[in-house]
């Protein structure tokens, strides 16, 4: 993968070397490839966002805001062989990229939504701030994801490295290493995880409530979308079949358990478990897991220690 990023960052941000609007003094553009359909760029100063098709090429400079729709993706790459990723539902705002002194780069920006980060170089030559509405990663790793999703995930997990993050009840910051997550609504410290490392298996550890299938001997039970039996059928469970619990509706008829990268919704009367404190949804409450269609090769390499494969995680990755 490492082969294959390096190329197409070193020749995109080449190109930005040859159109960049700020040559001549220490304020850089990046580069962003779109490479999923549902992409805008509002330019810094600008009122009406551009839509950018797949397959689009447009320096990106301090003071831009990147947003992606439903399946919209995109690739920022900077110097050095650095790149974000940007997930759907997400946007992305550059609020500094410069050039210092000794070969040094100052790289900041505003995260709501997704992103996965790539850092091959030495972060020590980096001045860096990556902000989300709960926190912040000062330090990065060098292949880590970041959830800035209010109300739902506010999380830092690294694939490789040692990430250094930030919030107000952490000043001084956490260290996330490789194959562990930070959420700090829930954990005080980071934790290890099993691959592919993902928000919800995180969420399900720091909960830690556990529950035991028992159907009285029928097929398994079915894990639907939502916490009604009109919501269509994900998966299935056997007997004796061990789950996390991460969440109950306020009718307590249904536990909320991670599935994949997602969740699921099982009927409460055929789980056995001694849980108090769950988070409460409403009654028929549906799930809106994360998804990305069509995803390209480079994107999978991407994606995978945090989504594992396409074959693995098919609730995910859709045609």
């Amino acid at each position: 993968m490492k082969q294959r990023l390096s190329l197409l960052l070193l020749w995109v941000f080449c190109l930005t070397m040859m159109i960049g609007a700020h040559a001549q003094t220490t304020e850089l553009s990046a580069v962003v490839t779109v490479v999923g359909e549902g992409v805008t760029l509002l330019r810094a100063g600008a009122i009406n966002p551009l839509p950018l098709p797949v397959g689009a090429i447009a320096p990106f400079g301090v003071g831009d805001q990147l947003m992606t729709e439903v399946n919209g993706r995109a690739l920022i790459a900077f110097p050095d062989v650095n790149a974000l990723y940007l997930l759907p539902d997400s946007r992305y705002e550059l609020t500094a990229f410069a050039g210092l002194d000794g070969g040094r780069f100052r790289l900041e920006g505003i995260l709501n939504g997704i992103a996965v980060q790539t850092f091959s170089s030495d972060a020590a030559d980096w001045e860096y701030r990556l902000v989300t509405p709960a926190l912040t990663v000062v330090t990065p790793s060098e292949h880590f994801i970041v959830w800035g999703l209010p109300g739902r995930f506010e999380t830092v997990i690294s694939a490789v490295g040692t990430a250094l993050v930030t919030s107000d009840s952490h000043p001084d910051g956490v260290e996330v290493a490789a194959g562990t997550g930070w959420m700090p609504l829930y954990n005080e410290a980071s934790l290890a995880l099993e691959s592919p490392y993902h928000a919800v298996e995180l969420l399900a550890r720091v909960i830690d409530c556990r529950g035991v299938i028992m159907t009285g001997g029928s097929e398994g039970l079915r894990l639907r979308r939502g916490a009604a039996l009109d919501y269509p059928v994900v998966g299935a469970l056997d007997d004796d079949q061990q789950v996390y619990l991460v969440g109950i509706t306020d009718n307590a008829k249904w536990y909320r358990i991670p599935y994949l990268t997602g969740f699921g919704w099982l009927y409460r009367d055929l789980v056995i478990a001694e849980c108090s404190g769950l988070p409460v949804s409403p009654s028929l409450v549906g799930e809106a897991n994360e998804t990305v269609a069509g995803a390209t090769e480079l994107e999978i390499e991407l994606l995978t220690p945090f989504y594992g494969t396409p074959s693995q995680n098919p609730l995910f990755y859709q045609p």
